[in-house]
């Protein structure tokens, strides 16, 4: 089957077989050797090419789901980078069939639990190759929607490490799609989250009864230059979020190169005060609402006031003191005495 098959148009009524299982020949060329996962749609299987030799991964597709994963397919077909696995063929009859490179690593799932937390230049160099990996899924129309760490693997390239996507094939369609390109900006700051934090963000958010997670309170130890890339991918609103892949690409490149963000300790970034989304990779800042002050007890609010009070109270009694005594002088002395008759008075 050569990739031009994958422009076909498929059968509505092509049905993944039933009994699909290690040793089957399926699309005529693809012998099934053992299963690799279930996913959406259907089964994942590593199989051999017998038409020119070599591994491959086949997913076996429900016929439920088929037409839907055949239109998905067909777009994630003309997707080429070196980070998102490569959908090879598209088989639709006799078996609907995704047939992709096959890719040996080890999953960003698998990591994560090891390590539990994974060193934030590392993880912020993972990050950066989904994004220009996504951003060329973008750039053709084609939206991955589905970000798990069990979607990503870790392969080595000499004493590199490197990731590939998979899942690129179920993805959606741009073009009249229910998922936005943001979507998926988000789902690499969830990637960070995880990586940095060892928690889901959507978990800490739960637990927390907060909008939007923020990286420095699961992890206090994170750069806030990072911190700050990641809490803006995760913000709830998507015109909040960074503009493009490439954009937050940039931003974690800048980090990584030891570049400071212009930011400010304390702000919240938002979208440009016109209301669009920023266009470049320096977003409008604003300060934060401020902190409530704490609580004071009743003695604290009542002291400083007694206080003034009785202050006030001993002057009034000094002022109308000196005036009383004053007054009663002048009535026990009497009225002064008068100069006799021809006498000078200087």
């Amino acid at each position: 089957m050569s990739p031009d098959d994958v422009s076909r148009p498929p059968l509505p009524s092509a049905r993944a077989p039933s009994s699909a299982r290690p040793g089957h020949v399926v699309g005529g060329r693809y012998r099934l050797e053992g299963i690799l996962g279930r996913g959406r749609g259907g089964a994942v299987f590593e199989a051999t090419d017998l038409t020119v030799g070599g591994r491959v991964a086949v997913k076996v597709l429900r016929g439920d789901s088929a037409a839907f994963a055949f239109r998905h397919a067909r777009a994630a077909a003309e997707v080429r980078h070196p980070g998102l696995v490569r959908v090879l063929a598209v088989s639709e009859a006799p078996h609907a069939l995704v047939v992709t490179e096959l890719v040996r690593g080890e999953a960003l799932r698998t990591r994560i639990a090891r390590e539990r937390r994974l060193a934030p230049e590392r993880a912020a160099t993972i990050a950066g190759q989904l994004l220009a990996a996504l951003s060329t899924a973008h750039a053709s129309g084609v939206v991955h929607g589905d970000l798990r760490a069990e979607h990503v693997l870790v392969t080595r390239a000499g004493a590199a490490e490197r990731v590939k996507l998979l899942g690129l094939a179920d993805a959606s369609v741009v073009p009249g799609a229910e998922l936005p390109p943001a979507t998926d900006i988000y789902g690499v700051g969830a990637l960070l989250f995880e990586m940095l934090t060892g928690q889901r963000p959507f978990d800490v958010v739960r637990r927390r009864g907060q909008a939007s997670p923020s990286l420095r309170d699961a992890a206090p130890g994170v750069p806030l230059d990072l911190a700050l890339i990641v809490d803006r991918a995760l913000l709830p609103r998507a015109e909040q979020r960074f503009a493009t892949c490439d954009d937050m690409r940039r931003a974690i490149e800048r980090w990584l190169a030891g570049e400071p963000e212009k930011r400010a300790v304390g702000l919240t970034l938002l979208p440009r005060r016109d209301g669009r989304a920023p266009t470049s990779d320096a977003p409008v800042a604003i300060p934060r609402a401020p902190r409530a002050p704490s609580p004071r007890s009743a003695t604290d609010r009542v002291v400083p006031r007694t206080g003034v009070y009785v202050f006030v109270a001993a002057l009034a009694l000094t002022l109308l003191g000196g005036v009383a005594g004053s007054l009663l002088a002048q009535a026990t002395a009497g009225p002064p005495p008068r100069a006799p008759a021809g006498a000078c008075v200087d």
